[in-house]
């Protein structure tokens, strides 16, 4: 599992499409696909039941998604923060 998964997770959950999620992020649907099915597989679960018009969570992918957020605003402050370090706008070394 990886930021990038996580956040294309993330940005599936919302719209409830892949459609949508690789039109947001940039990506093409078979990359944000293979993102999910490879995330899918590590955490051994599905995340998603499918629905003619668009994918329906899973319980479990209410779960996910709050962690995945967690962890991604955590990384997002790591990465402004060791940015601010670096031209010594923040913190001590």
């Amino acid at each position: 599992m990886n930021l990038r998964q996580l956040c294309v997770f993330r940005d599936v959950m919302k719209p409830g499409s892949i459609l949508e999620a690789a039109q947001n992020l940039g990506r093409t649907q078979p990359a944000v696909s293979l993102a999910l099915k490879v995330l899918q597989e590590t955490l051994e679960m599905t995340s998603f039941d499918r629905d003619i018009r668009a994918l329906k969570p899973v319980p479990e992918a209410y779960f996910l998604l709050a962690k995945a957020e967690s962890v991604l605003t955590q990384a997002s402050q790591l990465h402004r923060t060791m940015g601010r370090m670096q031209i010594g706008d923040d913190g001590e070394v």
